[in-house]
């Protein structure tokens, strides 16, 4: 935003729009005659770039409350949670079965003493699984317990990408808001010259017109600036659960600041942090316990069980006890554990295939993304060294020049437009630089900016 102080008849004002920007300082030497505005001078200081910003505390209250409140992450970490409850579960023997009943009742008299072979009866069963079997189950749940919690982490850092992405995007339309503020009030300026001019017969009619139009045009840029803002506000407020009209904290001033991270650092963090990969390897991790829990299919379930039955005896009851035992016979492994074995090991292979396949894809989304963060890094530079600061001495050659007659108005009009639009692409490539970097964290899976 330009903000000036008067210091007798020199007026210094100071473009700040950006930390670490270009700053522009122009003095305006005033001197009363028929013609007001005689001289403009611009005088441009190169940009100083800083190799790491310090943490936005506006952003990060935004990131606090997305984490917090946002009902999509806690639904990923509720589920994360219930999986957790599984390892236990499947690390358990099966239920017991408990029996109990009369043997020998007689059909013709019946009744609990009916006969001396009349026996009250109760056992108690335990299936066992073959040994092993128990505790690769325990490890399956365990891999599945690793996939939802790499699915969370997943969910949780896709939304502090968005959070970055919309907050950036927030920023950016505040920033394009006063610069068209800024050129606005130029523009007016610029029509006050043309209606001096035109007094003294120096400029035409058109001018005045043209200048009234620019303005009118300008008006209608910050409302639909307006409601870019509102539209910004909204999405952020939804992935902070908050009502999405209000807005708790304005953006701070958008700030380029360079990210230097080599390829070979950021690929190695995906290899040790990025969620997606890590859901892939819990699954072949799922499905090689999965392989070899059908592998013990072929061998037997045993189960021991123990009776205690009473009858009538001759002088008093009988009480006896029985021990039994059993095992499952795999007697159709042909048409039942073959198939399915092959199944399991068809898809362990799947597995394999779609790790490499998430793998591959990671390493293309981080070569577009670099390459894209290196281009957009200098078209900033362009900007800074170079489009701007042209920009803005063409400006003000036009300006000192139309107030001499030299240069028509149409010449200073897209001067003037020459810098708003040089600014506004900054700005943009700005905001789409931290934007691209958001996206780098998601992929990564760990906080960068």
């Amino acid at each position: 935003m330009i903000s000036g102080s008067t210091f007798g008849l020199v007026r210094i004002k100071t473009c700040g729009t950006c930390r670490g920007s270009w700053l522009t300082v122009n003095i305006i030497v005033r001197m009363r005659s028929n013609i007001i505005l005689l001289f403009l001078l611009l005088a441009v200081v190169p940009l100083v770039r800083v190799a790491a910003a310090e943490p936005d505390p506006v952003l990060e209250r935004y990131v606090e409350l997305a984490l917090s409140q946002n009902p999509g992450l806690a639904a990923e970490l509720s589920r994360a949670e219930a999986t957790g409850q599984m390892p236990a579960q499947e690390s358990a023997l099966p239920d017991p079965m408990l029996g109990f009943g009369l043997r020998e009742l007689s059909v013709d008299d019946p009744g609990l003493h009916s006969t001396d072979m009349t026996a009250k009866w109760i056992s108690l069963e335990q299936e066992f699984p073959f040994p092993g079997t128990l505790s690769r189950k325990r490890d399956r749940a365990r891999a599945m317990q690793k996939m939802s919690a790499a699915m969370a982490e997943k969910e949780r850092a896709m939304l502090i990408s968005d959070v970055k992405q919309m907050y950036y995007e927030w920023a950016y339309v505040r920033l394009a808001m006063d610069l068209v503020r800024e050129s606005r009030a130029l523009m007016e300026q610029s029509l006050a010259q043309a209606v001096e001019s035109y007094q003294v017969g120096m400029s035409s009619q058109s001018d005045i017109l043209r200048a009234q139009t620019e303005i009118i045009r300008f008006d209608n840029e910050l409302a639909e600036l307006r409601q870019m803002e509102r539209t910004a506000v909204a999405d952020i407020n939804i992935c902070c659960a908050l009502p999405p009209d209000v807005i708790t904290q304005v953006p701070s001033p958008l700030t380029f600041s360079t990210v230097d991270i080599s390829y070979d650092t950021l690929w190695a963090w995906i290899q040790a942090s990025n969620p997606e990969i890590a859901a892939a390897t819990a699954k072949i991790e799922r499905a090689r316990l999965e392989r070899d829990l059908t592998r013990r299919m072929y061998y037997p379930m045993f189960r021991l069980g123990a009776e205690y039955m009473q009858r009538k005896g001759v002088d008093e009851p009988e009480n006896m006890v029985s021990f039994m035992g059993g095992m499952t016979i795999p007697l159709y492994w042909w048409k039942k554990q073959n198939p399915m074995l092959q199944q399991r090991r068809i898809e362990l292979r799947q597995t394999t295939e779609e790790q490499q396949n998430v793998t591959n894809q990671a390493h293309a989304q981080l070569t577009d993304l670099m390459a894209k963060t290196a281009s957009l890094r200098e078209q900033v530079g362009r900007f800074d060294s170079s489009i701007l600061p042209q920009a803005e001495q063409t400006f003000a050659s036009a300006q000192a020049g139309y107030i001499t007659g030299k240069v028509d108005f149409m010449t200073l009009l897209s001067s003037q437009m020459l810098v708003l639009d040089s600014q506004r692409d900054r700005a943009m490539k700005t905001a789409e630089y931290l934007r691209t970097w958001a996206k780098i964290e998601a992929l990564v899976g760990r906080r960068i900016l």
